[in-house]
């Protein structure tokens, strides 16, 4: 836990603009998933989150995401425009 808080606080102070930039909520067809992204003049991430204790897949076809973008996860991965997060998981795409 101590790591995982590190960093977020990390990340933060790295990518200030999240804390006050654009937010939209994104289309999901499952409601135990939420995706949102956070977008500057400069860049933007996406974030997906499942928030049940089953696996969910969402397919996000509209959205570049590669494993490079990937920052902060814990439980999810990437299977070509879908996303697989386990029960609980979540990832941020800086893009």
């Amino acid at each position: 836990m101590l790591q995982f808080m590190r960093e977020l606080v990390h990340l933060r102070r790295e990518q200030a603009w999240v804390g006050y930039s654009d937010f939209e909520a994104m289309c999901s067809d499952d409601a135990a998933v939420m995706v949102h992204r956070v977008q500057s003049d400069a860049a933007s991430l996406i974030s997906v989150h499942n928030l049940s204790a089953s696996p969910q897949r969402l397919e996000l076809p509209d959205v570049a995401l590669s494993k490079t973008a990937l920052r902060l996860q814990r439980g999810l991965t990437l299977d070509g425009d879908a996303v697989e997060a386990a029960p609980y998981g979540f990832g941020w795409f800086f893009l």
